[in-house]
């Protein structure tokens, strides 16, 4: 790997956090606290609470088929097919999950339960620990962005608890004895973070050409509208393309895939200058977030920049695409919304 990944890492990190520091100074506080409660009382009573549970049920009959396939992980996420509804749910979901865990007042539990349920569907099914560690980054994301007062002791047993979850996971996965799954689990967290780093390497060396100069910023998306009109010669995320699938030596775990850092898709089509374009589209995301009120795909855009960007691309997937798109469609209603609570509050 030489030195030069490690280099643009330190590079990207100092750009990144920088950017991150001047924008988290210029908040207004005040506005997020006020947001934190109007959510909370625009998402209670019965409405929510029966939605919550006809997702659930509309969710089980989704993915109920997996629980009778009989094989490893691979055979049963090639057997998952989400519906856009799915998709479009999947980070409404922890987003609701944690405003109503740290909501002050009486718990609504019929609207957590089936959410938290749907959580726990998705994770022993497709035996996947994506969903628990973006309920983490989530959680401590809403803590210091709502400047929440929560139980420091409490917290943790939260996370301690996902944790453990997590590492029942990976029993079931077979991938490791019960009574080394803690320690298994822990390495595997930084064994990952380590893979993207090597990973670097070929997403650094891929062809960017006009075909897929938006990858960097887009993902998913630049390649599916560029490629109805005017065709993708070489795809690297669509259909026709097996980039992220296919499994690639890496000298720590042997093969990984998948797990691109952000930065290395913009210094593999730009170089050095790349970095800097990064964070002025971070930044220019989050003060068009901020701008327009979408507070929660604002949170969603910390969580990246803050846990996720660093090692892997946040906008490479279908469902990376489509979960945000859930979140932006969640504030464009509670825009609609808000206008009517802010005549009796001090959110305006």
């Amino acid at each position: 790997m030489g030195t030069e990944i490690p280099l643009v890492f330190i590079i990207d990190t100092t750009l990144t956090a920088v950017m991150f520091f001047f924008i988290y100074r210029t908040l207004d506080k005040s506005y997020f606290e006020s947001y934190f409660s109007y959510f909370c009382s625009e998402f209670k009573g019965k409405y929510i609470a029966i939605f919550s549970w006809v997702y659930l049920v509309y969710y089980v009959f989704n993915v109920g088929h997996l629980y009778y396939i009989e094989g490893n992980r691979e055979l049963i996420i090639e057997s998952y097919n989400p519906t856009y509804l799915t998709l479009l749910m999947s980070k409404v979901v922890l987003f609701i999950i944690c405003y109503k865990v740290f909501e002050s007042s009486k718990k609504q539990y019929m609207t957590i339960i089936p959410l938290v349920l749907v959580l726990i569907l998705h994770v022993f099914l497709l035996q996947s620990r994506t969903e628990l560690l973006q309920l983490i980054y989530l959680a401590i994301t809403f803590v210091v962005m709502f400047s929440l007062k929560v139980s420091k002791f409490k917290l943790m047993i939260s996370i301690f608890f996902l944790f453990c979850i997590g590492t029942y996971i990976s029993v079931i996965q077979g991938r490791v004895a019960a009574s080394d799954s803690f320690l298994f689990t822990f390495n595997t967290f930084f064994r990952y973070k380590v893979s993207a780093f090597q990973l670097a390497e070929y997403s650094i060396s891929l062809d960017y050409s006009a075909d897929n100069i938006l990858t960097p910023f887009f993902g998913f998306l630049s390649e599916k509208i560029i490629s109805p009109v005017f065709g993708v010669n070489v795809p690297i995320v669509t259909s026709g393309s097996n980039f992220l699938s296919d499994f690639k030596p890496v000298p720590l775990s042997g093969v990984a895939n998948v797990l691109y850092p952000h930065w290395s898709w913009f210094y593999g089509a730009f170089g050095l200058l790349g970095l800097f374009i990064k964070v002025f589209y971070y930044a220019i995301l989050l003060k068009l977030a901020l701008k327009f009120r979408l507070i929660n795909t604002f949170l969603s855009l910390v969580v990246i920049i803050i846990f996720v960007q660093s090692w892997r691309h946040p906008f490479i997937s279908t469902s990376d695409f489509y979960s945000l798109v859930g979140i932006i469609l969640l504030d464009c209603y509670l825009i609609k919304r808000i206008r009517i609570y802010s005549e009796n509050n001090r959110l305006a």
